[in-house]
């Protein structure tokens, strides 16, 4: 019995470190002194698990493992400071670029079943820098974020890819349910500028990122869902824009 709970404990063991270890490889954009702290301390643990473990040995690989994981979500913290989009909030597309190569990696071999992928484009956004300035399309780049922002769920990943272009990594799925979400967000909620309050709209399209998929055939069909969103979004930003318009010249009854 006791041989078979060690060979249990060290089985377990194995799958912890092949979990870290994981978590550990998808952190690109480590300072070179935590990253060889942390390919130090995965080195020593898979050693003693290559060797097989006693009870004392194996406590120590237990506590270095949970040390690495305490690491590495230090890590994860500061890659996403460094590649946050200073302007918006959002996360930068570098950002974007690496975390949905290491979400394709995990549908592939099986621990994440499923992960949509949003796309999101500010409606007629040319024409909004046009009348209130550069300063204006800023702020209302920020608007839409915090705003999208507030639709989504924890573990959501919204990303700024282009100039008034955001895409959203959404793990678990149900990306026809957050693009709703995102449109209530929106089409509830005005952005104010110069004293009034302005309507923003914006197209969503949705995706599901399969296996043996590609990051950039995903962003395509994303896209092209999008678009076929676009006239049904002009339509609403018109209405609401018609809608403002006639509230602030009506004339007051007395």
């Amino acid at each position: 019995m006791a041989t078979e709970l060690y060979y249990e404990e060290q089985k377990a063991l194995k799958e912890q470190y092949e979990a870290v270890k994981g978590r550990v490889e998808e952190l690109s954009h480590l300072p070179e002194n935590l990253a060889d702290e942390l390919t130090g301390l995965l080195k020593d643990t898979a050693n003693n698990l290559a060797n097989g473990c006693d009870s004392q040995e194996m406590n120590s690989a237990i506590t270095t493992l949970r040390m690495v994981e305490i690491l590495a979500q230090y890590g994860e913290e500061l890659e996403k400071i460094a590649m946050t989009d200073a302007k918006t909030g959002a996360y930068s597309e570098e950002y974007f670029a690496a975390r949905s190569e290491n979400l394709l990696k995990n549908i592939d071999r099986g621990s994440t079943k499923s992960t949509s992928l949003i796309y999101i484009d500010i409606d007629q956004f040319k024409q909004f820098n046009e009348d209130y300035g550069h300063a204006g399309g800023d702020d209302a780049l920020r608007y839409v974020v915090n705003t999208v922002k507030s639709a989504l769920r924890d573990n959501d990943e919204m990303c700024r890819i282009g100039g008034d272009e955001f895409v959203v990594l959404c793990p678990g799925g149900d990306g026809e349910k957050i693009r709703d979400n995102i449109y209530q967000k929106l089409d509830t909620s005005t952005f104010r500028i110069n004293g009034k309050d302005v309507p923003i709209s914006v197209s969503v399209g949705a995706t599901d990122i399969i296996k043996k998929d590609r990051i950039d055939i995903a962003l395509d069909r994303a896209d092209q869902d999008m678009f076929q969103q676009k006239e049904i979004r002009h339509r609403v930003l018109a209405a609401r824009q018609t809608e403002m318009e006639d509230s602030t010249t009506k004339p007051e009854i007395e």
